[in-house]
């Protein structure tokens, strides 16, 4: 399949190009091997960054999240003082990344070089975080995604146009959601996982590739490698199927019209403390970038250095440091949905981890298509007694697409998280000036156990045209008033004709079913007409648009 750089993208790749500091860091492969560590820093004193400057580091599309939910950019957001990395480097150490929620940056430091940073006096503390390469631990596959295995299909197609993705997308009643127009158009979703292996290669992921939707493609882990590698692990392929997948009659994610930065945060192989780093760094980018939301299919409490495992009280949303960087990206505008866990079978610890312990996260245990828990989907509550999770979708034997371009089932709170996360997507798309905590309390409150919560089912499996609803957008199908929109005939193969006798028609959109806009069309009458006749036989969506702003969406079939 042929990758086509957006405009945006390039724009983009150079805005998250910048250096790390002015002095460059160089590394040796014998640097390499040393053990790792975050380096916190007690202040930006002297920054050359201000907050009254905030392009200098974030994008407009940032900006804008911030304004519209009347935000202020802190001293927080402000990156890294360059010149504290400076001299960091001056140490000899390497200096791999840099994390400006946390203040601190990533090195790889032998002891003395490491007692060289601890005497420079803005230094506040130095946290062990990974050992040297050479002493690590490796898995072929962690074994906490051992429970993420995937089978055959054994389930019938379900619906001529979600095929064998229907009945999770129904679950959440999100087909008539979808009905009504919402399927994530203009909203970004960062989605930071394990590696994306040959997702450029998936053919249920080209209406993605082909409309420019693949924003951002970035590694933290590895800054060199490829998050398609055929090496690296395909979590986030599958993941990213769960949303954005669209092959037409047999599969359609939850928010197929929405667009994506691709963020590996996760080393597959590993579980060290520095990946709760490197998870931070990838949600300063989805906020630099502008996201509307972060889904994370990750999740952490026991790593391969017991040294670094978190207890139950560690667990309380604001303690452990993905549960830190979870807080302030919600605190900046971002809806942040994610995985409870697969710890539920757990004796000695089935709780959820980090940072699904985030009170203003979504946290999303899992079910099978009755409804019934997923035994594995981890228990709440946090470790402050919060209430998680908070809901549940299908995340026993889901339908994804895989790396080889097959169509498969998975089990996992990694996929009810993304599939759920797709239909928040459709509801800020309906509700963009609702702020992400409302949207979240409102998801809540349609579920079906609500107001009652347990720490196994949560408030249970939300209704997303419920959600509307509570949100005071666009009741169901059946509620809405009449349009007074006419259109014909349905099916075409010619004309496609449109009148509306109570609005002035400003110009008609057609998409095909994977959200590739195909035609447009100026009209500014109350009337006006579209050539079908060009087009490829199949289901096409045509959004009406009118000079008072408003719009609405119809289908219509061309033979």
């Amino acid at each position: 399949m042929k990758k086509i750089l957006s405009p945006t993208l390039l724009i983009l790749v150079v805005f998250f190009a910048t250096n790390l500091s002015a002095q460059e860091c160089t590394a040796s492969r014998n640097d390499l091997n040393m053990p790792q560590y975050a380096v916190h820093f007690k202040d930006k004193a002297d920054t050359p960054y201000s907050i009254n400057n905030p392009l200098e580091y974030l994008s407009q599309k940032s900006i804008d999240r911030r304004i519209k939910y009347n935000l202020t950019v802190t001293k927080d957001d402000l990156p890294v003082n360059p010149n504290y990395i400076d001299s960091v480097c001056l140490t000899g150490a390497f200096v791999s990344a840099s994390s400006r929620w946390s203040n601190s940056v990533l090195v790889y430091a032998d002891s003395s070089r490491l007692e060289k940073i601890r005497k420079l006096d803005f230094v506040e503390k130095i946290v062990y975080v990974k050992p040297a390469e050479e002493t690590s631990k490796k898995d072929a596959f962690h074994p906490k995604w051992m429970n993420e295995k995937y089978e055959n299909l054994k389930q019938t197609r379900g619906d001529d146009n979600y095929g064998y993705a229907f009945a999770q997308i129904n679950q959440l009643n999100g087909v008539v959601v979808h009905e009504q127009g919402y399927a994530g158009e203009g909203i970004l979703i960062a989605v930071l996982d394990a590696g994306f292996q040959k997702a450029d290669q998936v053919s249920g992921f080209e209406p993605l590739f082909e409309s420019g939707r693949i924003v951002l493609e970035r590694n933290v882990v590895e800054p060199n490698r490829s998050i398609y590698d055929e090496r690296i692990s395909n979590h986030g392929t599958l993941v990213l199927s769960c949303m954005g997948g669209n092959i037409e009659g047999e599969y359609v994610g939850t928010a197929p019209f929405a667009s994506y930065a691709l963020i590996v945060t996760e080393d597959a192989p590993t579980e060290y403390l520095i990946e709760e780093y490197f998870w931070m760094i990838g949600a300063e980018i989805a906020d630099s970038l502008g996201a509307d939301i972060i889904n994370s299919s990750l999740g952490y409490t026991d790593f391969d250095d017991a040294s670094m495992n978190h207890t139950h009280s560690d667990l309380d949303g604001k303690t452990v440091v993905s549960s830190i960087a979870a807080k302030m990206a919600a605190e900046r505008g971002i809806f942040v949905n994610v995985s409870a866990g697969n710890e539920g079978n757990s004796t000695s610890f089935p709780w959820v981890g980090s940072p699904a312990d985030t009170p203003e996260a979504l946290t999303l245990g899992a079910v099978n298509l009755d409804g019934e828990i997923a035994p594995f989907s981890s228990i709440g509550n946090n470790g402050a007694g919060d209430p998680k999770p908070d809901v549940l979708a299908c995340g026993s034997k889901a339908v994804v697409l895989l790396s080889n371009n097959n169509i498969a089932t998975s089990s996992g709170t990694s996929f009810s998280s993304p599939i759920n996360c797709g239909m928040v997507a459709c509801i800020i798309q309906a509700a963009p000036d609702k702020k992400p905590q409302e949207i979240l309390n409102a998801i809540q409150k349609s579920a079906n156990r609500y107001p009652e919560h347990d720490i196994k089912y949560g408030y249970g499996i939300p209704d997303y045209d419920k959600v509307l609803k509570l949100l005071g957008i666009n009741p169901s199908v059946e509620d809405k008033k009449v349009s007074k929109l006419i259109y014909y005939p349905n099916p075409v193969n010619d004309k496609l004709y449109f009148i509306n006798n109570e609005k002035n028609i400003k110009n008609v959109e057609l998409s095909d079913i994977a959200g590739k806009l195909i035609k447009n069309v100026i009209a500014n009458s109350n009337q006006t007409s579209v050539e079908i006749s060009d087009l490829a036989a199949g289901l096409i969506f045509v959004k009406v648009r009118y000079d008072d702003y408003s719009s609405e969406i119809v289908k219509c079939v061309v033979y």
